[in-house]
C-alpha cells in the first residue's frame, strides 16, 4: 500500500506503511449524574460495587474503583472484569459481602497468537523473559520493587493460569525459576 497517507485533526498528513488504530471506551455517565451519582473518569464505586446511593450499584467498563493490583482506581475494559464486578455486587445485595479483589485478566486472539496478560503491568521497573521469542510461544513478568505485578504470555496458556495464581498469592518467582523453562512454576504456587 505505497503512497497511503492519513490526515490528522490539526491538517497535517502523514505517510505510513501500516495505520493501527487503538480506540478505548468512554463510559456513558450522563444518566449517573443526573442522578446524584458521583462520576470521576467513570461511575466511582466502592469494593462491593455500590456507586456513591448504596442501592445502586454499577459494573464492568463505566465503574471506576480501587483496584488493589493497580494501587489506584482504574476503570477495567474487560469482559471477565464485567462478570468478575457483577458477581461481587449480586453477592453484596444477597448479604454476602466479599470485596472485588481479583487479578485483572485480559486475553486476545490475533490470527494465530493467544496473547494473555494477568496484572496490570504499569509501572514497571524491571522483567524477565521466560521462553523464546522466536518459537512464538513466551511470557514477560513484569516486575515492581521486586514484586510480580503482571504477566503477559503469548501462546502459554497453562503460564498463564500459573501467573493468575502466583499474582493472587502474592508469589514472586526469582530470576533462577524464571530463566530456565525447566522449573515448573507449580512448585511455588
Amino acid at each position: 500500500m505505497q503512497g497511503k497517507s492519513i490526515r490528522t485533526k490539526c491538517g497535517k498528513s502523514i505517510k505510513a506503511d501500516l495505520i493501527l488504530a487503538g480506540i478505548g471506551v468512554i463510559p456513558a455517565i450522563s444518566l449517573a449524574a443526573e442522578a446524584g451519582i458521583k462520576c470521576e473518569n467513570g461511575i466511582l464505586v466502592n469494593e462491593f460495587q455500590q456507586t456513591s446511593l448504596s442501592n445502586i450499584y454499577a459494573i464492568g467498563d463505566c465503574a471506576n474503583h480501587f483496584n488493589i493490583f493497580a494501587q489506584k482506581n482504574i476503570r477495567l475494559e474487560s469482559v471477565q472484569n464485567a462478570v468478575d464486578q457483577a458477581k461481587v455486587a449480586v453477592n453484596h445485595i444477597l448479604g454476602k459481602s466479599e470485596p472485588y479483589i481479583t487479578v485483572p485478566w485480559f486475553w486476545t486472539f490475533q490470527y494465530h497468537l493467544k496473547l494473555q496478560m494477568a496484572g496490570i503491568s504499569t509501572g514497571f521497573d524491571r522483567y524477565i523473559l521466560r521462553g523464546d521469542v522466536n518459537s512464538g510461544k513466551f511470557s514477560v513478568y513484569y516486575f515492581k520493587n521486586e514484586q510480580l505485578i503482571a504477566v503477559d504470555s503469548l501462546n502459554k496458556a497453562a503460564e498463564h493460569l500459573n501467573a493468575r495464581k502466583l499474582l493472587t498469592a502474592k508469589i514472586s518467582p526469582n530470576n533462577e525459576q524464571l530463566v530456565g523453562t525447566d522449573f515448573n512454576l507449580n512448585e511455588i504456587v
